[in-house]
Order: structure tokens, then sequence, then C-alpha cells
């Protein structure tokens, strides 16, 4: 019974790094007309970050047997951080790049 509750909880954890992931490219999809750049940009680097969110799904139960993981759990997360601030900074440098070109 306990094993059955534990893959219950990880599947609804994978379920819900699926819908993190592909929520806002559906959004995106939908009102790409209406919608600001930015939240293009915002977009744009959600749907690559699913198999980073399914691995964190996947050590889940491993993190949560082991408090002695908390500090490089954390060093992971500046690290994602930190990559995907400077992916949004390139991104947003070539769309405002590509706005340039198109107004001259």
């Amino acid at each position: 019974r306990q094993r059955t509750i534990q893959v219950t909880k990880q599947g609804i954890w994978f379920i819900l790094a699926y819908m993190a992931a592909w929520i806002p490219p559906i959004i995106g999809s939908v009102g790409r007309e209406t919608l600001p750049d930015e939240f293009m940009v915002f977009v744009a680097c959600f749907a690559p970050l699913q198999g980073a969110f399914n691995a964190f799904v996947y050590f889940r139960p491993r993190f949560n047997r082991q408090e002695s993981v908390l500090v490089p759990r954390l060093d992971i997360v500046a690290h994602l951080a930190s990559s995907v601030r400077r992916r949004t900074q390139r991104l947003s440098i070539t769309i405002s790049r590509e706005r340039d070109i198109e107004q001259t």
C-alpha cells in the first residue's frame, strides 16, 4: 500500500512538471498576436526546461531521503537560474536586434 502511494505521488509530480513546461507554450501559441514579446521569450525558455523538470522529479525521492544533499541541490538551482537568466538575455538581445533591422 505504501509503495502504491509513493508511485502515485511521483506520477502526480511528473504530470505537474509536464504542465509547468507546456502550459506557457500553449498560452503563447494561442495568444501569439496579443501577447508581448517578453512573454514569448519566457515561453521559449520553458519548453526546453521539461527535461530539467523531469530530472528534478526523478531525483526528488533521493533528495528526500538524504538531507545532506541540501547544499548541492541549492547549487544546482542557482546554476539553472543563472543559465536561464543568460539565455533570456541572449534571446531579448536577438529580438531587439531583429526589431531594429525591421525598423530600418
